[in-house]
This record gives C-alpha cells, sequence and structure tokens, in this order.
C-alpha cells in the first residue's frame, strides 16, 4: 500500500513540471479542453525585444505585448520557446510552432509562405551612432577608414559594402560579428568600434539600461530604404492560422487606440513611442 501511495505521489508531481515557459493563465469558463495552446518562437535577441532574464524566463517588449494580447483571448494559452533565429520560419513550417515573433520585417517571399499579421506594432529608423563625444563624425559622409560591425549578409553589411564599393579610396573597416546590437554599443562605448548603424532603439534601451550616452546622426530616406529603416515589425503564423491571425490582429488594434501599446513601448525603449501611425497592411 506504501509502495503504490510512493507512486501516486511520484506521478503527481512529475505531472505538475512543465517543459515550456506557460504564462499561467487560468484556463476559459467553459472547460479546459477549449483553451488552445500556442507554441510561440522567439530567439531570446536582441535586446529589449526579447531576452531570457535573471529567472531564465523570455522577457522583454514583445513577451509583455504577447502576454497582454493573451489575457484577452480567453480561448487560447500562449506557451513561449527561446531557439535560434534560423529556426523560427523551419518550425513554422514543421508546425512546431504557431506564432513567430522577433521584429521581423515582411518580404514577398514570407508573404507567400506564412500567414502574416496584418496589423504591426513596431516602427524605428535607422540611424548612425557614434559616442556623444565624438566632434568628427557628423554625417554619413564621415565614415570612412572607422570601424564599424555588422552582421554577415544584414542590411548594414550590405549597406557598408556598397559604402565601400563607392569610396574605395577610403573604405570603412566592417567588422563582420554576430553579437547583438546592444553588445556592440557597449562596445562602441570602449572605443572598440567608431561607430555603428543600428535601429534607434538599441541606443535608447543601451542608454537606459547602462547610462552610456551616444550621439544619433539621421540618415537620408534614401539611406533608410537601403538599410530596410523604418520598416515595421509584424507576427507571422503558419499557413492555415488565419483565425488566430485575426483575433490577435484585433487585440492588437485595439492596443494601438487605447495607450497600451504606446505604454509598453515606453516601458522599453527609454520613454519613446513607437507605436504612432503604424502601418497595416491588405495581404
Amino acid at each position: 500500500m506504501k509502495k503504490i501511495k510512493k507512486v501516486m505521489i511520484a506521478f503527481v508531481l512529475g505531472a505538475l513540471v512543465m517543459s515550456v515557459y506557460g504564462c499561467g493563465k487560468k484556463p476559459s469558463s467553459s472547460s479546459n479542453e477549449s483553451v488552445k495552446k500556442i507554441q510561440v518562437a522567439t530567439s531570446g535577441t536582441p535586446k529589449p525585444f526579447n531576452f531570457v532574464g535573471s529567472d531564465n524566463k523570455p522577457t522583454g517588449f514583445e513577451i509583455d505585448l504577447l502576454k497582454k494580447i493573451d489575457e484577452q483571448l480567453p480561448d487560447y494559452d500562449f506557451q513561449y520557446n527561446v531557439t535560434e533565429f534560423g529556426s523560427l520560419f523551419p518550425g513554422l513550417d514543421s508546425k512546431r510552432y504557431d506564432l513567430v515573433i522577433n521584429n521581423l520585417s515582411r518580404s514577398k517571399e514570407r508573404e507567400a509562405k506564412y500567414v502574416v499579421s496584418k496589423q504591426s506594432y513596431f516602427e524605428a529608423p535607422i540611424v548612425l551612432i557614434v559616442n556623444e563625444d565624438n566632434k568628427n563624425v557628423k554625417s554619413i559622409d564621415d565614415i570612412g577608414g572607422l570601424r564599424i560591425p555588422a552582421g554577415s549578409g544584414r542590411a548594414n553589411a550590405l549597406f557598408l559594402e556598397d559604402y565601400n564599393k563607392k569610396n574605395s579610396n577610403n573604405p570603412v573597416k566592417i567588422n563582420y560579428t554576430d553579437s547583438g546590437a546592444d553588445q556592440l554599443l557597449i562596445d562602441l562605448h570602449n572605443n572598440r568600434y567608431d561607430a555603428a548603424i543600428y535601429s534607434e532603439t538599441y541606443v535608447d534601451y543601451v542608454e537606459k539600461e547602462y547610462g552610456y550616452k551616444y550621439k544619433i546622426i539621421n540618415l537620408s530616406p534614401e539611406q533608410q530604404k537601403q538599410l530596410n529603416g523604418n520598416s515595421p515589425a509584424w507576427i507571422f503564423y503558419n499557413q492555415d492560422d488565419k483565425k488566430l491571425r485575426d483575433e490577435v490582429d484585433k487585440v492588437l488594434k485595439k492596443f494601438t487606440q487605447d495607450g497600451t501599446l504606446s505604454n509598453l513601448s515606453k516601458k522599453w525603449f527609454n520613454g519613446k513611442d513607437y507605436s504612432r501611425n503604424l502601418p497595416v497592411s491588405e495581404k
């Protein structure tokens, strides 16, 4: 009899262990069966969009946003998964994940393969960044010979490579790296680099988190376009998840109107609101 009790206790304890990060939401008033678990995937970078906190759980602007959306959708229970960036879309392909969020832009290729949110949730410009005491760099024309980090194959690397083709007499010293933008801005502060080209939001985060000060230099509309600047962020779903997309979009639209999205933006981006005049897609 004692042996049976021990087995039962072990079974109950084992059932309490979670394999993914749930948000702890109670089931809807109807029944447990009516609550559908939605597997959310992020790469855990870059800060402050999404990252793993000190409690080993996903956090950040996008995670906070999804948790608030989940609260408005009692028939769903969002479960959060952190994976490598290169595994996000393959995970949608295999239906391992139902939803991917990672400050992602639209493209014709992605639109053809996935269901994409019609309501965007974020938009910010790409800027040239130098340390606050830098008096020499006043525009993109002054970056020749500077040490600038960039991700191989990413928009800032392609932009700098094109710059070097046009300015072969004084090219930029491109440092190819996989480090996150927040770490690279820390390296910039420590004079490992002379400048950086990233979204303005990363500056907001690092200044708030570490107290460092940078000078932001705005880019021309043509340069923004080349860097995919002012490119809004969208959520991606499986091809058969239009119902989920529509329900999430409905809440997103509400959040753009009632100030929820604005407050989240200010919380994570040093008081700045990147939720104003967000574009909507009909696709």
